[in-house]
Parts: structure tokens; sequence; C-alpha cells
């Protein structure tokens, strides 16, 4: 009966152990919109000196041609997601919700434990087949808390690819209006230290104007 009664107690705590370090070494799923995703993609550095057009070189298309005077701006993709106010909420809601199923798993996992440990006195008087159905009574309540882990962890996953998906359908949404409204032709997405610009001259920097823009049109 004692060794049946060490065998339960390390099966229970093995368990819950297991399920606390697949629900925290999983917790960050990928919680953010890439940083350093970018607008329009830039396809070739443009000689802006040449006098002749620039052709690019296109596997989808034939003989692009991009004007000589072509309008192009940037924006520090970072610094916009940063000052984006749904972005932020969506972030800061996602974190919020996080917490509480963290929470809540974490109580109910010590609620098991207590359930279990609460027994303990009775175990040396059970008999062989009163400790089996103990043991598959504490597996079976352990296994429905890691069903409920998984459930939250998909819910979470699926919320934040339908934020990620809503976040940059309203930017292009707004800047196909934006460039429309100030005759741009291009507007590539600019990272410090990331991406594909190695430089990119403050003068032709809208990052504001496309932060206040996004913020006011997201607030109708």
């Amino acid at each position: 009966m004692k060794y049946a009664s060490l065998a339960l107690n390390g099966v229970l705590t093995l368990a819950v152990a297991f399920l606390f370090y697949l629900f925290y070494s999983s917790k960050s799923v990928s919680n953010e919109v890439p940083a350093n995703q970018t607008i329009a993609p830039q396809e070739k550095q443009i000689d802006t000196t040449s006098q002749e057009p620039v052709y690019i070189s296109d596997p989808s298309a034939s003989n692009v041609v991009i004007p000589q005077n072509a309008k192009i701006v940037f924006v520090n993709s970072e610094k916009m997601l940063e000052n984006f106010s749904l972005y932020k909420k969506m972030m800061t809601d996602l974190e919020s919700k996080k917490n509480r199923v963290e929470s809540s798993l974490a109580k109910k996992a010590q609620d098991l434990q207590n359930e279990y440990m609460a027994i303990q006195p009775k175990l040396s008087s059970m008999s062989k087949e009163e400790l089996q159905s103990t043991e598959q009574l504490f597996m079976g309540k352990q296994q429905e808390l890691m069903k409920l882990r998984d459930d939250e962890l998909k819910k979470m996953v699926d919320e934040e690819g339908k934020n990620t998906k809503r976040i940059f359908d309203e930017i292009n949404t707004f800047m196909k209006s934006f460039c429309k409204q100030n005759n741009y032709d291009y507007v590539l997405g600019y990272t410090n230290g990331a991406g594909g610009i190695l430089y990119a001259n403050p003068e032709f920097d809208i990052t504001s104007q496309v932060i206040v823009g996004l913020n006011k049109a997201g607030s109708k």
C-alpha cells in the first residue's frame, strides 16, 4: 500500500509540474505584429540622378518602369506601430487576457494539488482498487486541466492572428487614401538596424503624419 501511495503521489506531482512547464514555456506566443513589416517592399535602389527611366526586372512583371520623378517617402515601421492607438489597445487587451488565463490555470492547478494533498491521510487505508480509482480520478482531472490550457492557448493564438490581420488591413486601407491625397508613388517601411533599407534621408520621413492620420481614421 505504501508503494502504491508513493507512486500515486509521484505521478500526480509530475503531472501538475508538467502542466506548469508547458504553459509557461509557451505563453509568449507570438504576441506582436512584426515591427519591421514593410508597407511597400523595396524592389531596387533608385538612382534619382539618372535622366533615364529605371527598369525593374521582376519574374511576375516585365518592363516595369519607375518614372525618374517618382515621389518616394518612407515610414519608420516600429515607431508607427508603437504610436498606433488601435495596435496599442489590442496588445494591452491581449496581455490582460493572457494574465487572466495564467492566473486561472495556476489556481486550478493549485486546487488540484490541494485536493490531492487532502486525501493523503486516507491513502494508507485504501485498498488496491480504491487507490487505482483515485489515481484515475486525479489523472482525469489533470488531463482536463491540460485540455483547458491548450484550448485557451489556441484562442489567444487565433485572436492574435485576427488582430494582426486587422492592423495591417487598417494600415493598408489608410495608406492607399493617404498616398493618393499626397501623390506618393512609393512608401517604404524603414526600421533602424533592420529591414532592407540601410539608409533613409530624414527629409523624406512621413512617420509623424502617418501616425496622426492612422489614429484620426481609427477614432471615427
